[in-house]
């Protein structure tokens, strides 16, 4: 019996001391709070990306809000500087460290390291501040594009393009104004280099305001708008209305309606003074046509032509016309029926002459007669003169034309396809008599894509080599309904 409660005496104080000592660890650890106080990051600058601005530090929320400009990547933004309140151990997610594991644990002021400290940004970024509690911090970064981009609109498609950002492209996104949705242009539709990018939206709509943005990342510019070139087509293109004057053998027929402003012409005018007209409208099967007959007139050989512009005036013999109307939109095909009728080449100007030397070689002059004629349809679209002399080429009476024709040999001037003049080209030529009606395309090849006409040229000759005198006097073209395209 003592033996037992000699026990319970030992066991009683030992048991009190141990629930003594649970009692005083029990005291709670002291709240410490942690707050960032500064942190600044490579490109940071003020909400409008015109200086450096600090960051915006909301300590009820546990927030900050930076803004960086446009030279920086936010996917591996460098933090510069980081300082926080109370000795608090830092923390980051390794999943939005560019360097996992290497982010400092401590405030810094400085770094010597900008690799190690460089996050992705591009969504919020989550800082954990550690005393004896936790506090989570978070740090939203804007990107502030001041971008400057350049828009070339055409009809069904515009070019896009400005420098390149810290090594990055943009992407693009657009939509037709007044649509909620916006459009990814594809990034195979956007060349570069170190220094510029250029993007090519297509599938326009000609006439129609579109806006558009820049996207870097998850950052983007302002929206901004432009507006596609109109789709234009040319007067009387079917030829339907022609007028006449004069009597008998030299009826000079013209392709407008009596009374109005012709856009298109012939060299009837040229033909008229020693014979009849050439180029003529005819009415069959229900349609009105021009009807370009190549002919031998009394003295020299001329071939039958239809062409935007005017003739204006006869020098001697010799036709003295200017090419092209004015025009400012960007086509891509030039669409027209037509039928042909070639004959052999039994006309030319004689002897060689060198003023042709320019336009034509002398070994394929002196082979043309005797081959088959052929008919020539080709459309041009013009710039403005390349310098004073080129201006004074196409300069008569005082006044400048788009492009003067002198088919004179002492002063020969004809059109030449390879001038720099030449934003966009193309051409038919056809050798072979057609099986009755043909639709035919000619598709624009533009050399420049960021210039815009200031004229355009359609020319139709019956016999290609017109402008030497030379053709065969009995080949005929017909020609109709011609429309341009915008695809």
């Amino acid at each position: 019996m003592f033996k037992k409660f000699l026990t319970w005496l030992i066991v009683l104080p030992v048991t009190l001391l141990f629930a003594q000592c649970a009692i005083d660890n029990d005291i709670p650890y002291p709240f410490i709070e942690a707050a960032i106080t500064t942190i600044e990051v490579e490109g940071q600058c003020n909400a409008t990306g015109t200086g450096f601005g600090s960051a915006v530090i909301n300590n009820d929320n546990h927030t900050v809000q930076l803004y960086v400009d446009d030279t920086v990547d936010l996917s591996r933004l460098s933090v510069k500087r980081l300082e926080v309140s109370n000795n608090a151990t830092i923390t980051v997610d390794n999943a939005v460290c560019v360097n996992p594991g290497s982010f400092p644990t401590q405030s810094f002021k400085e770094t010597s390291n900008p690799e190690a400290t460089r996050l992705n940004f591009t969504n919020d970024v989550q800082f954990k501040l550690t005393t004896y509690q936790d506090y989570i911090w978070t740090v939203h970064v804007s990107q502030i594009i001041r971008s400057e981009v350049s828009v070339f609109p055409r009809c069904v498609s515009a070019i896009l393009s400005g420098s390149v950002k810290n090594g990055v492209v943009p992407g693009v996104e657009y939509r037709e104004q007044g649509t909620q949705d916006w459009q990814t242009l594809p990034a195979s539709q956007i060349t570069a280099n170190a220094d510029e990018y250029k993007a090519e939206v297509t599938g326009l709509v000609p006439g129609t305001t579109y806006e558009y943005r820049m996207k870097y990342g998850a950052a983007a510019t302002e929206v901004a708008t432009f507006t596609t070139a109109p789709a234009q087509q040319l007067p009387n293109s079917s030829f339907d209305d022609w007028c006449s004057t004069g009597t008998g053998t030299k009826v000079l027929w013209m392709p407008w309606a009596e009374g109005e402003t012709g856009y298109w012409d012939t060299g009837n005018r040229g033909a008229t003074t020693v014979g009849a007209s050439n180029s003529t409208c005819v009415t069959e099967d229900g349609r009105t046509f021009a009807n370009l007959q190549s002919k031998y007139i009394v003295l020299k050989f001329a071939a039958g032509n239809i062409f935007t512009g005017q003739y204006l005036a006869t020098d001697g013999t010799n036709g003295i016309l200017s090419f092209g109307r004015e025009f400012n939109t960007f086509p891509s095909k030039l669409q027209f029926d037509y039928k042909y009728t070639s004959s052999t080449i039994n006309r030319t100007a004689g002897a060689w002459n060198n003023a042709y030397g320019e336009y034509i070689s002398k070994g394929m002059y002196n082979q043309l007669k005797g081959q088959p004629d052929s008919c020539q349809i080709y459309i041009a679209l013009l710039d403005d003169y390349v310098d004073d002399a080129d201006r004074d080429a196409n300069t008569y009476d005082g006044k400048v034309y788009p492009w003067i024709i002198r088919t004179s040999p002492k002063s020969l001037h004809l059109f030449k396809a390879d001038s720099p003049r030449v934003i966009a080209y193309g051409q038919l030529t056809q050798g072979n008599s057609t099986d009755g009606w043909k639709t035919e395309e000619i598709e624009l090849n533009y050399r420049y894509t960021d210039r815009t006409p200031k004229y355009i040229m359609v020319v139709a000759s019956s016999s290609k080599y017109g402008d030497y005198f030379t053709g065969g006097d009995a080949s005929l073209l017909q020609l109709d309904n011609v429309k341009l395209l915008y695809e």
